[in-house]
């Protein structure tokens, strides 16, 4: 894929969107945090950075300054590896979910592939909790659309396009929640 095809294919992305389904949970997430719950968030590699980003926006500020709000990323690379080493790395959300999840949270698993089983271990595991679930992921969902509470998807199977339209969604939930507060 050449520059322009790859700029191309994003920007097909984007017009893509889904505006209703982002501002639907803009509010989920507003109204988590006005109930005393918490956002928590995971992903793998770049997704992983993408859980850190929304969290990161959430305890500080997108663009205004206003309150702290409670969010976590569950990227602690010392829980990570001793999770995965003493349950393996299909249990390292999970187990943390186990640990950190109550019934008045909203849990946002990002999985390109929408095939990842430490997410979706980890989704079950909240759903099991009765906490609230939320899967980013790419075009290809089947198996998430049975286990969480919503989806936002990117029309997209290629990974980088995927990651740059989850960016833009995290940036206009982020842009949303710093409206309300």
């Amino acid at each position: 894929m050449d520059v322009d095809s790859y700029i191309n294919e994003d920007i097909k992305a984007l017009k893509s969107i889904d505006i209703d389904k982002i501002n639907k949970i803009a509010s989920l997430i507003i109204k988590t945090i006005e109930n005393h719950g918490k956002i928590i968030a995971f992903g793998n590699g770049g997704s992983a950075a993408d859980a850190d980003h929304l969290t990161a926006e959430l305890n500080g500020h997108f663009i205004r300054s206003r309150m702290a709000l409670p969010a976590i990323s569950l990227s602690n690379v010392s829980v990570i590896t001793a999770i995965s080493n003493d349950y393996g790395y299909e249990n390292v959300f999970s187990r943390q979910i186990e640990a950190v999840c109550n019934d008045n949270d909203l849990v946002i698993g990002i999985t390109t592939s929408g095939k990842s089983i430490n997410i979706i271990n980890a989704l079950k595991k909240a759903a099991d909790k009765r906490a609230f679930t939320i899967a980013m992921t790419g075009s290809k969902y089947e198996i998430l659309k049975n286990i969480c509470d919503e989806i936002i998807s990117v029309n997209s199977d290629k990974t980088p396009v995927i990651q740059d339209v989850h960016q833009a969604i995290i940036h206009i939930i982020s842009y949303i929640i710093d409206e309300h507060f």
